[in-house]
C-alpha cells in the first residue's frame, strides 16, 4: 500500500497518465470514424431486412383479409403448431418426471415417502 501511496504522488506517474490519456484520446478520435462507418452499414442492413418483413407481413394481412380459404389455412396451421408446443411441454414433464423416478429409485429408496417426494420436487426444479 505504502508504494501504491509513493506512486500517485511522484510527478513520473502523473506524466504517463497524462501521455497515455492523450494517447487514448487521438486513438478514439480515429477508431470512431471506422466505426461510424460500419455501423452505419449495420444498420442499414438492419432497416433493409425489417422493411422486408413489414412488407411480407403486410401482404400477408391483406391476403388474409381477402381470402377466407387462405385464412383458414393459416389458422389450422397455427392451431397445429400450439398443439404441438403443449405436446412438447406435456412429453418434457412426463420424461423429466421419469428421470427423477429412477434417481429415487436409486438414492432415494430408503427414504420416507415425504422426502422421497421432497428430493423429486428438488430434481425436478434443478433440471428445469
Amino acid at each position: 500500500m505504502e508504494k501504491f501511496i509513493e506512486d500517485i504522488t511522484s510527478a513520473y506517474w502523473w506524466v504517463a497518465v497524462v501521455v497515455v490519456g492523450v494517447v487514448i484520446n487521438i486513438l478514439s478520435a480515429y477508431i470512431r470514424n471506422g466505426l461510424e462507418t460500419r455501423l452505419a452499414k449495420v444498420s442499414s442492413f438492419w432497416a433493409a431486412r425489417k422493411e422486408s418483413r413489414e412488407q411480407r407481413r403486410s401482404e400477408l394481412i391483406e391476403l388474409l383479409s381477402t381470402d377466407k380459404t387462405a385464412l383458414l389455412l393459416y389458422a389450422k396451421n397455427e392451431l397445429r403448431y400450439r398443439v404441438r408446443a403443449v405436446q412438447s411441454v406435456v412429453f418434457s414433464f412426463i420424461f423429466m418426471f421419469m428421470s427423477t423416478s429412477v434417481i429415487n429409485m436409486v438414492v432415494f429408496d430408503s427414504l420416507p415417502l415425504q422426502l422421497r417426494l421432497a428430493g423429486t420436487l428438488i430434481l425436478m426444479t434443478i433440471a428445469l
